[in-house]
């Protein structure tokens, strides 16, 4: 794979569902539900086998040229086809009882189809274009991810070709990249586990000396504020035995015997303090 993708999100795709899974595939007047309307479904097993196929008549437009320079498909084509309500208990039949639902962007086709009146469907989805992304596509610094890949790009990488864009073929195009996708996790696995693993390695290793990098500048800078104390401690004692050698030279003068021993002795014990201080 061109990108490194975590073992656990490898195994994800690798012990997704096989049995009862279905890909389903849109085409749609445009890119917004809620605005643009379903014009085509499709929807197959993992082999391609079709469980259901149709163009759709939408409700309110007649026109979308931008879309139809994309799949070509025309008010001609669809003015006859039944509704999205005419199919939609056989769509949600289909989609409520499979095991998982898979597509190519398949958030958007299943947001366009309730956006268009299809009942809410409750099964697990599995989008194929968004797990590709994380596998082969180049990294967007502007959009913090992995930029999306086309269908067609994903369909070339393991041998798929196709030309016609449409429902139906797009979900067998997309059919067959999951079970190749789903095969290249599994195998992918092992090595991942490896450059996990070394990882988790590094990252404790780094944690374990960042924390000693703390306890070492913490060490220093109480080491420093002790300095800083003691070096206080000591200028005042020296003023302080300053003025008690100023006092015992009055005592002296004065004739004050007891009070000159008395002026000597704080004088020592002042001058021990901040000699000792200096030391410590």
């Amino acid at each position: 794979m061109k990108n490194e993708v975590s073992a656990c999100r490898l195994g994800i795709t690798a012990n997704s569902p096989v049995d009862g899974v279905v890909v389903i595939d849109t085409e749609t007047t445009g890119l917004e539900p809620g605005k643009d309307e379903v014009l085509s479904i499709a929807i197959v097993d993992l082999d391609g086998n079709e469980l259901f196929c149709s163009l759709i008549r939408p409700l309110e437009r007649k026109r979308w040229p931008k879309a139809t320079e994309t799949h070509g498909i025309t008010w001609k084509d669809v003015k006859d086809k039944p509704t999205i309500y005419d199919v939609g208990n056989e769509v949600s039949d289909i989609l409520e009882n499979a095991s998982l639902i898979v597509g190519y962007n398949v958030n958007f086709d299943m947001d366009m189809l309730t956006e268009n009146g299809l009942p809410n469907v409750n099964t697990n989805r599995y989008d194929l274009m968004e797990e590709f992304a994380q596998a082969y596509g180049k990294w967007s610094d502007r959009k913090c991810g992995y930029l999306w890949c086309k269908l067609e790009q994903c369909a070339r990488h393991f041998g798929y070709e196709f030309t016609a864009h449409n429902a139906l073929e797009d979900a067998k195009a997309t059919a067959y990249c999951y079970k190749m996708f789903r095969d290249e996790c599994a195998r992918a696995i092992p090595e991942a586990e490896k450059r996990d693993q070394k990882k988790r390695q590094i990252e404790e290793q780094f944690k374990i000396q960042e924390a000693e990098r703390r306890a070492t500048a913490e060490a220093a800078a109480e080491s420093a504020r002790r300095k800083k104390l003691v070096a206080k401690a000591a200028c005042i004692a020296v003023i302080l035995g300053s003025i008690a050698v100023f006092l015992n030279s009055c005592s002296i003068a004065n004739g004050d015997i007891l009070g000159s021993l008395a002026v000597m002795i704080v004088s020592t014990i002042v001058f021990f303090i901040g000699f000792c201080g200096l030391f410590i």
